[in-house]
């Protein structure tokens, strides 16, 4: 019995057209750029991309028909009857008829599948994209409080020179002078903990893009640019429409209102939570930040006058430093917020 079965062949098109040209040094001065990145080297989107490829291709073998199967039948061998008559052959050509609708059940559930395939690749890209986001804003947190302990560190070193020349005519106390060199080699100290943590991003975010820990990234220049009021107002129904959507073929039809539901107030959530980091950010950046700094310039001049405590600068310098890594830790909690909402919603606001 033999099988015959027709295969088609494929043909790939290769159209040429305008070359973005390739950035001239590493990648990772912004999230934009990561993000482009990470679609096109992420072996996961790549798996989940052929997944559904693969799976909306069986929506058509599906629905057909079983292959035919051909039968030939060979009589009358006889040894002594073949030169007279020759053998006799029989072909016969078989056709399998499923039963009435399971040609179509078998279609609707290749259907299914294939757009449950889909919608796996779509969450696979904006789990992808959103940790992108997250890690990003923590690694340009991190060169900022960086750079912001060195400046508060140098402050301290210009503070400790000060009082040097005044403890060598008599001014001051060997302890007020110490005291500043020992808080300049705890900042150092920080310092060098915020370079591991920079190595620690660097290597997260190499390997969100598929690229060897070691590979190069540029310094972070700034932090996603945030959505105005009014594209936060239609983020709730926004994810009602897309979300939405993805629950009733990921998940059974009378499901769908409940998941409805329930993906809008986690939205809801999400949205509160922003609004109140990006008033605590306000609050931060226009009162705190600059009253803190108009603080440590005031005992800085004190200090330098001779009628200054170097406690009072200590103080003030830790201050002000404090308020400048929350401004970074809330500016990064906004950023993992804004993610979050972005992937429930499926896209940027």
């Amino acid at each position: 019995m033999f099988r015959f079965m027709l295969s088609g062949l494929v043909g790939t098109i290769l159209v040429i057209g305008p070359v973005a040209a390739a950035p001239k040094g590493p990648p990772g001065a912004t999230a934009t750029e990561l993000i482009a990145f990470a679609r096109q080297l992420s072996p996961e989107l790549a798996a989940a991309a052929l997944t559904a490829e693969a799976a909306t291709a069986r929506i058509i073998s599906a629905g057909a028909l079983p292959d035919p199967t051909l039968r030939v039948d060979a009589d009358n061998l006889d040894s002594r009857n073949v030169s007279m008559n020759g053998p006799t052959y029989t072909f016969r050509l078989m056709q399998e008829f499923p039963l009435w609708g399971k040609r179509e059940l078998k279609s609707d559930m290749a259907n299914f599948e294939a757009t449950a395939a889909r919608f796996r690749s779509q969450s696979a890209q904006l789990d992808l994209v959103a940790r992108v986001k997250s890690v990003f804003a923590a690694r340009y947190a991190t060169f900022r409080a960086q750079a912001l302990t060195q400046k508060a560190r140098d402050t301290v070193l210009t503070a400790a020179a000060t009082l040097r020349d005044r403890y060598a005519q008599g001014g001051t106390t060997q302890e007020d002078v110490l005291r500043l060199e020992i808080e300049g080699e705890e900042l150092q100290i920080e310092i060098e903990r915020l370079r591991g943590q920079e190595t620690k991003t660097e290597a997260q975010l190499d390997a969100l893009l598929n690229r060897s820990p070691n590979a190069p990234l540029a310094i972070p220049v700034a932090l996603r640019p945030l959505p105005v009021e009014t594209k936060l107002n239609v983020a709730s129904a926004k994810e009602a429409e897309v979300s939405a959507a993805s629950a009733e073929r990921a998940a059974a039809e009378q499901r769908s209102s409940a998941v409805r539901v329930t993906l809008r107030g986690e939205v809801v959530g999400m949205l509160a939570v922003y609004r109140a980091t990006a008033k605590n950010l306000d609050i931060l950046q226009q009162h705190h930040l600059a009253k803190s700094e108009q603080v440590v310039q005031l005992a800085l001049t004190a200090l330098q006058t001779g009628q200054g405590d170097v406690l009072r600068v200590l103080d003030a310098i830790r201050r002000v430093r404090n308020v400048q890594l929350e401004i970074l830790k809330v500016q990064v909690e906004q950023q993992t917020s804004l993610a979050e909402i972005e992937k429930a919603i499926g896209g940027d606001l």
